[in-house]
């Protein structure tokens, strides 16, 4: 037996040998013609344009192939054993793991990163004691070379049971087709067909033998090598053998127990806690981590993990198709392959399924949609896979940096205390496709916009239209599917706006740009009207921006000088006024026959309220364990402040709550009482609670909130409130990026708002009740109201576009809902004075074709109807590799039929021109031709 060995060893050696001059002398001649384009490589990396990973694989391409001739033709000249271990245990599997990433492309798991991390130290060790520099003979380097050894032993072993077990059906039936005689008849008559067959079956030929052999060696060979090299280090040294057998157990133990400590996987113990009936807020709690990791664990489970355990049925069907084994018998080699590669492979029946259930659930529980509130992690997923992703910037796209504002400019048009702000901005493309901008933001109630523009040329922008909310938003939709230029602004609350434009043309690929201002850039102007608040015009305050950023580098002017502030925020909140102007009383006739709105310095005294009945209604879903002191205070301070009122706090509940929503007095309200967090859902679920529990009319309905639970994509309801007032307090510090038109009509008719404190809502309401008739609110140092006169100084046209706005807004508070016709008066009103209301915005159209289809969508019944937008991006999945569809799909048969077709044709084709090649002579002897 050692005679043989000995015989074919050397042989064995030989092959190896020319295996690896044969590859390396491909892939060096392959990659040549990609020498040239390196720089160009490089260069769209450093713009952005390709991940590093990428890059990295694809230099490594032509540059390993190169180092490892260098280092054959060097150092391990004339090692053949040393050469095989840097072919099959190094260069293979390297080459191997860039296919993996390029093709099926997986975001690591933490087992997988485990093997990868044993073998990558396991040949740094064994490469630098072969190949760079031995060590001298001491019992460390010994200790570590030897573990470092088993480690890279078990990793070979690991890759070599899996892909034997994956490979073996094919390499069977390849050996069988080899060896059939049929094969080698239908190969002889395929070369006395034609003559260039005989150069062509050679070159391919030998491609296959390489490709075949390299696929079928590589495993056996690595693991006999790596399983050498162990021996080599168990053997060498001067370790005792109890030494050696310890620092061999002991690397045994480390991976055991580091792969069962990592390899958990936690959707499963999520999905069975959060279907419990008898989960309670103590035990959420307890478990959210848990619980959160699980879900998001299942909502990427298709871009961490090639297949899941349900659906990894390929290698089973490999066996029972290419080898013709039974079905049971088939299952046992899959049943191995799933076992062994249960790092790769997703726990679970269907990774599709538990992806919208955990999705649905995270939704449920954490109150925020999983997209937003896990935003980083399936970013760095996306960003480790292909995915295209949607041209309408969604909730991934907050806060990514796809655009870069280049210019941001602030003009202040001042009259009096007065003004019309003018911003502009300039936005460059960072990346080779289209990208769309979307910002959230807030102005003043006592602010108007009035204008919209936007354009690729600064000198010739093209202007706003004013369209009814539903038909605007429909067709600025359409026309980003069409990639074609649109923007959209609308107001999404009280003083909430949304803030659209598509697209910002995509920067040209880096062999024409020199740099980012050598690509397009796309201009965009906002125009409101404000008045002056406590000595300072107030400038836009960012909510959310998708999309587009802005850095250093950033040009910022306000007046013709550097902005004030820094770069944290998207414009300064405030601009002084250039002069000391005091507030000035102004007034304006909306229409011939409409009312006039007065604007004039407000008094601070805040009149007792007293006899009333108010409501405070209690959000108490997961995100407000978050203000839970600032709730504990606010309601303190409000004992004091409404003294002499009946006030009763509304502790509602989430739908996944064990108990029952309760009333109780503001007096009885005490910090035991304000816990138990738990669950999400959207506003009108607490307003329909609300109104289910609170029989008798109230004066004025506070909801206690937070900024979300505003975009959970659910129908609303529309529950409506006939009697009192009804506003929201937003804790926290921040507003609510936009309402839903439900929420928002709501709060409008009946005279109520939005606010960042509960102190805040009600001196709202307490100098609504002592005003004078008319009365419309007090905001910024103003006290505003309508009056029927016929004043002829009412013509202040300054103050026109506020006095639209708010008179739009008086027009709405009325206990029945808008109909059709009034929303049309409404609306004619914001087109003459050019401003933006909760049912009119501004649409830019550049084409006549989008004007026509405004004009379509603008004749329906339902041009007001606005659809509600989560931001949640339908995401596209890879591919699962594991997984084999037996029965091709329908449209797989036809192209089937076609290219069988097709082929039937070219052979028959051939056939029938042959013949008549040689028939031709014999049909001209006989008198027939």
């Amino acid at each position: 037996m050692m005679r043989i060995l000995k015989t074919i060893g050397p042989f064995i050696l030989k092959c190896a040998v020319g295996l690896f001059w044969c590859w390396n002398l491909l892939f060096i001649c392959s990659t040549l013609p990609m020498v040239p384009a390196v720089p160009l490589l490089l260069t769209e990396w450093w713009q952005g344009d390709v991940p590093f990973d990428y890059v990295f694989i694809l230099l490594s391409w032509m540059v390993v192939p190169w180092l490892c001739v260098l280092l054959a033709s060097t150092r391990l000249r004339g090692r053949p054993e040393a050469l095989a271990f840097l072919f099959f245990a190094v260069e293979g599997p390297f080459y191997s793991l860039c296919l993996y990433r390029l093709i099926i492309m997986r975001e690591l798991s933490p087992a997988v990163s485990q093997w990868l991390l044993v073998a990558i130290l396991g040949l740094c060790v064994h490469g630098y004691h072969s190949w760079v520099r031995p060590l001298p003979a001491t019992r460390v380097w010994h200790t570590v070379r030897l573990m470092a050894s088993t480690g890279l032993a078990l990793a070979a072993l690991y890759a070599g049971a899996l892909v034997l077990l994956a490979w073996s059906p094919a390499a069977l039936r390849g050996i069988f087709e080899l060896f059939n005689p049929i094969n080698w008849l239908h190969l002889l008559q395929a070369l006395t067909q034609g003559f260039f067959l005989l150069f062509l079956i050679p070159i391919f030929g030998l491609l296959f033998v390489l490709t075949a052999g390299s696929l079928l060696a590589m495993p056996l060979c690595m693991a006999v090598l790596c399983l050498r090299a162990l021996v080599k280090a168990w053997r060498s040294g001067a370790l005792s053998l109890p030494q050696r057998m310890a620092a061999v157990a002991t690397m045994l133990v480390l991976q055991g127990l580091l792969f069962v400590q990592i390899n958990h996987q936690p959707q499963q113990e999520a999905f069975a806690l959060l279907s419990s009936p008898t989960l309670t807020a103590a035990q959420f709690q307890d478990k959210a981590p848990m619980l959160r990791a699980g879900l998001l664990n299942a909502y990427l489970g298709a871009y961490r993990y090639a297949s899941s355990t349900g659906e990894s049925t390929a290698v089973g069907n490999w066996y029972r198709q290419l080898l013709g084994l039974p079905s049971d018998v088939a299952a046992l080699p899959n049943a191995a392959f799933n076992a062994l590669a249960k790092p790769m492979l997703y726990e679970g029946s269907n990774m599709a399924v538990d992806a919208k259930r955990a999705a649905e659930l995270y939704e449920q529980y954490f109150d925020t949609p999983i997209q937003r509130g896990e935003r980083s992690a399936i970013a760095q997923a996306l960003s480790a896979t292909y995915n295209q992703d949607e041209r309408e910037s969604g909730l991934i796209n907050i806060d990514q940096r796809k655009v870069r504002v280049a210019e941001q400019s602030a003009r202040v048009d001042a009259s009096g205390d007065l003004a019309r702000i003018t911003l502009d901005e300039t936005y460059v493309n960072l990346t080779t496709e289209q990208q769309e901008i979307f910002y959230l933001f807030s102005l003043p109630e006592s602010a108007a916009i009035t204008g919209l523009w936007l354009g690729e040329d600064r000198d010739h922008m093209q202007a706003f239209t004013i369209a009814s909310r539903g038909a605007a938003q429909r067709v600025y939709k359409a026309e980003v599917q069409r990639r074609v230029d649109p923007a959209l602004l609308e107001q999404v609350g009280p003083r909430q706006y949304r803030l659209r434009a598509f697209p910002v043309p995509p920067r040209p690929r880096a062999h024409h740009a020199r740099g980012e201002t050598a690509g397009p850039k796309l201009y965009l102007r906002l125009q409101y009207t404000t008045l002056a608040s406590h000595g300072a015009w107030p400038l836009p305050v960012l909510a959310e921006k998708r999309n587009v950023a802005w850095d250093r580098h950033t040009q910022r002017l306000c007046n013709g000088s550097a902005c004030p502030g820094d770069l944290s925020n998207w414009w300064p909140k405030e601009l002084p006024v250039a002069l000391n102007v005091a507030p000035s009383r102004h007034a304006y006739r909306v229409g011939p026959l409409g009312p006039t709105i007065i604007a004039q310095p407000a008094t601070a005294s805040l009149p007792t309220v007293a006899g009333k009945k108010l409501t405070l209604v209690l959000d108490r879903s997961w995100s407000m364990a978050a203000h839970r002191p600032e709730l504990l205070k606010a309601l303190d301070q409000f004992k004091q402040q409404s003294a002499g009122n009946t006030v009763s706090v509304l502790f509602t509940t989430t739908p996944v709550m064990q108990e029952t929503t309760r009333r109780v007095p503001l007096a009885d309200v005490t910090p035991a009482l304000l816990t138990g967090f738990m669950g999400g859902g959207h506003v009108d679920q607490l307003l329909q609670q609300a109104a289910t529990h609170i029989p008798e009319a109230q004066d004025l309905t506070i909801v206690l909130t937070d900024n979300g639970a505003f975009d959970l994509s659910k129908d609303k309801a529309r529950t409506r409130f006939k009697n009192g007032m009804l506003s929201m307090v937003h804790l926290g510090g921040a507003m609510a990026p936009a309402y839903d038109d439900a929420t928002l009509e709501s709060m409008q008719t009946s005279g109520g708002s939005a606010f960042a404190s509960l102190q805040e809502a009600w001196e709202h309401y307490a100098r609504a009740q002592n005003a004078a008739p008319g009365f419309l609110m007090q905001r910024d140092g103003y006290a505003f109201s309508v009056e029927d006169s016929n004043a002829r100084t009412a013509t202040d046209e300054a103050f026109a576009p506020l006095a639209a706005r708010l008179w739009i807004a008086q027009s709405t508070r009325q206990t029945a809902p808008l109909a059709v016709p009034q929303l049309a008066a409404l609306h004619a009103i914001a087109q003459n004075h050019g401003v933006v209301t909760p049912y009119s915005s501004m649409l830019v159209l550049v084409n006549t074709q989008q004007q026509e289809a405004l004009a379509k969508a603008e004749a329906s019944d339902d041009r007001f109807e606005r659809a509600q937008e989560s931001g949640t991006e339908t995401l596209q999945k890879p591919s699962n590799p594991l997984t084999a569809n037996i029965t091709p799909e329908p449209e797989e048969w036809l192209l089937l039929l076609v290219s069988l077709a097709v082929a039937t044709w070219m052979i028959r084709a051939r056939r029938a021109a042959g013949c008549q090649h040689r028939a031709t002579p014999r049909y001209r002897a006989a008198g027939l031709g």
